[in-house]
């Protein structure tokens, strides 16, 4: 009987350790999924500050280009499509579903 105490008494023992060990990992984890969230959370207000502009500007010097000499567009549909990019980007952005 003493025996089989010792031995219920190192199974839980060992039980208990694996246990702690457990839990500090879920620690570790709950940590690095927190910085991660952190760091895509910048990641993306940068795309939203400094992408949507940049995109904003080139697709004004795109439009500039893209006329004739008497000032008329080559491709009138090009700024409406911009547009449509530009306002589908911005969706995404916000979670929102294109369909």
């Amino acid at each position: 009987i003493c025996e089989e105490k010792f031995e219920k008494f190192m199974q839980d023992k060992i039980i208990q350790q694996d246990i702690n060990v457990l839990k500090r990992n879920d620690k570790t984890l709950e940590a690095h999924q927190v910085q991660q969230e952190l760091k895509l959370k910048r990641h993306e207000n940068i795309l939203v500050k400094l992408l949507v502009p940049m995109l904003d500007e080139m697709s004004k010097v795109i439009l500039t280009l893209k006329h004739d000499q008497h000032g008329r567009p080559f491709e009138p549909g090009l700024k409406t499509n911009f547009e449509i990019t530009r306002t589908k980007f911005k969706l995404v952005l916000e979670g929102k579903d294109l369909s």
